[in-house]
């Protein structure tokens, strides 16, 4: 059996992409599997034309990895692939539309608002106020913590708007909910190991996530009785409302009234070693070569190829 893992990609997170593909691919490797690479340089697979695949493993974050385009390709030409499927990578992607399907599916999640107006209009001062500050503002299709920022005031609102923009028109403004920020890693049926994210910056933004030192992890953390349980099912809850498989992360805040709150689902996470998932998959015994194997199995399983 031929893998091919598929990195780099055509969104601002294509360098990301790349630490996770080449992680995976040696994972893979160890594991014994035959592996290719194939880096992806356009929205058509053409790098890919000359390659045999039985199975490919997505390691593509952001724009055309994460919302549903390169799932799309595969299916048409009946190439199983890891994660989510077409549909539920879609609804994963747009912060906008899994916001209002976590409403409808009774997923708890911060208050919101949806902005894709003017900058300049009257309504950003009536957004302030109907949220009341801080808010966070973040695109509606990015991931990575790319664009996302807090705003305490009107005037800082209008700079983390314009921010917000360069990744995207639309953006979520947000209720800041201030608790512990946690993430829940899943794999298959079955929830990974939380893991609670202590930033040494004032919020979880890029930097905090991707340089060394910036945020301290705790796996299993000293969470209130059955605190764990319900943030574990609340997680669970929200990878199935977008109707997602496979694996990913769900990333909350724990308010101070330990009620968990959903942010997002991550349908493709970051895969190095040292990556939230692959840390909470070694938590509970599950070593790296392993755990990109089962990935390769679920994405097997769900395509009826097993």
């Amino acid at each position: 059996m031929q893998v091919v893992v598929l990195m780099g990609g055509v969104s601002s997170e294509k360098h990301i992409s790349m630490e996770s593909g080449k992680a995976v691919a040696e994972g893979l490797g160890a594991a014994g599997l035959r592996v290719s690479e194939v880096v992806v340089s356009d929205r058509k697979l053409s790098s890919m034309s000359e390659v045999r695949c039985d199975v490919a493993f997505i390691a593509l974050h952001g724009s055309f990895g994460e919302d549903g385009g390169v799932q799309a390709i595969l299916e048409a030409q009946d190439i199983p692939y890891t994660g989510s499927g077409v549909a539920a990578s879609m609804r994963a992607m747009d912060k906008a539309l899994s916001k209002e399907i976590f409403q409808a599916r009774g997923v708890p999640t911060p208050p919101y608002e949806v902005m894709n107006g003017s900058l300049d209009s009257p309504s950003l001062g009536e957004l302030g106020g109907k949220l009341d500050f801080p808010v966070v503002v973040k695109p509606a299709r990015e991931g990575s913590s790319l664009g996302v920022s807090v705003a305490r005031s009107e005037e800082e609102l209008v700079r983390a708007m314009e921010a917000a923009r360069g990744f995207g028109p639309v953006s979520i403004v947000e209720k800041y909910t201030a608790g512990r920020e946690l993430t829940v890693g899943i794999l298959g049926e079955a929830t990974l190991p939380i893991i609670e994210l202590k930033p040494k910056r004032a919020f979880f933004d890029f930097a905090a996530k991707y340089e060394d030192g910036m945020t301290h992890y705790v796996v299993r953390p000293d969470l209130p009785t059955g605190i764990s349980a319900k943030v574990a099912q609340t997680a669970m809850k929200a990878f199935k409302a977008l109707g997602c498989a496979g694996f990913g992360r769900v990333d909350m805040i724990l308010s101070q009234a330990n009620e968990p709150l959903v942010l997002e689902v991550n349908t493709i996470p970051g895969f190095t070693r040292h990556s939230l998932v692959p840390m909470a998959a070694k938590a509970a015994g599950i070593g790296f070569p392993e755990l990109c194997c089962r990935i390769v199995e679920l994405a097997l399983e769900e395509a009826g190829r097993v």
